[in-house]
């Protein structure tokens, strides 16, 4: 939008899906059957599953990043005086309608989406009861040359080292949001599709039907279901007054309830998928070495916190890890191919 002061003739004057009507129209398709699929298995209407309250309040969230960059167009026609200015920003928020209605509408879309995949998250021991710890376990040791992978973590970070861990971690929440708004609300459409189909899967896919599969409750609350000891000596070593332990809390007394942020999974790290995406849209959209190695960076830390603190095998990341880049390259595929085909029949 701000460009188009230095353009004004220039804007988002296309369709509202700018040439990617398909992949849009499909990703809508497959948010609403999961949403559908939620609400068969978890036995909850659309009312229950999406509360009209709670949509209201997080859209407006959603038209933030559009009233900043309005807010930051209008400081810029004042600071440059330009004649009429209401009349240039209405011009200005006018010739990029596409962009602004097909990100609010993705976002609205991506809301039934982000409940659907907790209440799924919540009704994994309904579905599957938890059964794969001592498995996931048994193959975290087979990968170390049988010891368990927390204990090399806890070797090189001391207490100081395990509290900046713990932070990052539980920043975790805040970029996962900011990670959802980057994918709505992206100009590029084709990197908006290919953001916003890359979560979907992230989420449907790994978020639910492999949790589903791999149904477990990570090294954290190992006692709290299985009864046995295995993981005492890693949790001896988190001391109480890391934030870790009040999320643990909260996710025990919500177990079941459905609340936003509930629900207990540990295969595959959605922690790790949800970073990794970040970083995989980092790298193609900046190309920036810093920025890049910044996200790089966050990722390695998140990995190595979900093992360190006890919420994760490092199986869990490592499934993420293999399982993100191959959704973003099939993303990046389909586009790729449906701009090729664009490109012929234009010729044609």
């Amino acid at each position: 939008m701000e460009q188009a002061l230095d353009r004004p003739n220039v804007g988002m004057r296309g369709k509202l899906f700018e040439g990617y009507a398909p992949q849009f129209l499909c990703l809508f398709s497959l948010m609403l059957t999961h949403f559908l699929i939620a609400a068969h298995f978890t036995s909850r209407t659309i009312q229950d599953l999406l509360p009209l309250k709670f949509f209201g309040e997080v859209m407006v969230l959603g038209t933030l990043p559009v009233l900043a960059l309005i807010l930051l167009c209008a400081i810029k026609i004042t600071v440059r005086q330009i004649d009429k200015p209401t009349i240039t920003l209405v011009r200005l928020v006018y010739s990029n309608r596409s962009w602004i209605l097909r990100s609010l509408l993705l976002f609205a879309i991506m809301l039934p989406t982000a409940q659907a995949f907790v209440a799924l998250k919540v009704a994994i021991p309904s579905i599957v009861p938890f059964y794969a710890d001592p498995y996931l376990a048994a193959l975290d040791r087979m990968l170390f040359l049988g010891i368990d992978p927390w204990r090399f973590t806890h070797a090189i970070f001391g207490l100081p080292a395990t509290v900046v861990i713990d932070w990052v971690y539980a920043s975790w929440g805040g970029v996962a949001t900011a990670v959802m708004l980057w994918a709505a609300f992206d100009r590029d459409p084709q990197f908006q599709i290919k953001a916003a189909f890359s979560l979907f899967l992230t989420w449907a896919v790994l978020g639910n039907a492999l949790a589903i599969a791999l149904s477990s409750v990570g090294p954290i609350f190992y006692y709290d279901f299985y009864g046995a000891t295995t993981f005492a000596p890693l949790m001896e070593m988190l001391p109480e007054s890391l934030i870790l332990h009040d999320a643990r809390n909260f996710l025990l007394e919500s177990l079941g309830q459905g609340n936003f942020g509930s629900g207990i999974s540990a295969a595959p790290s959605l922690h790790v998928a949800v970073t990794c995406l970040l970083f995989l849209m980092v790298r193609t959209k900046f190309r920036n070495r810093w920025v890049t190695s910044f996200a790089a960076t966050y990722l390695v830390l998140i990995f190595i916190g979900s093992i360190h603190l006890a919420w994760h095998y490092a199986l869990d990341g490592i499934i993420s890890l293999f399982a993100v880049p191959l959704i973003w390259r099939y993303a990046v595929r389909s586009q790729a191919q449906t701009s090729a085909s664009d490109q012929i029949q234009a010729v044609r």
